[in-house]
């Protein structure tokens, strides 16, 4: 597995591919659970827009009803 951490922007390509230039700390939520690598790849899914990678990281830290709530009122 790769490891990803701050400004390790050449693992990140790695991870997922040349093109890709991560800003910021991908290990940010990794105390809720989302492990930096997850993020990343996450973040680099084909077709996966920010409100995708919103509702899945907040489905794994457990408000995904709440912040869905919030998005439709």
């Amino acid at each position: 597995a790769t490891t990803v951490g701050p400004g390790s922007a050449d693992a990140a390509a790695t991870l997922v591919g040349p093109g890709f230039d991560p800003v910021g700390d991908p290990e940010l939520l990794a105390d809720l659970g989302i492990p930096g690598e997850r993020l990343l790849a996450l973040c680099a899914k084909e077709g996966m827009l920010p409100q995708d990678v919103t509702a899945e990281v907040c489905q794994v830290i457990g408000c995904g009803d709440e912040v869905e709530e919030l998005r439709e009122a």
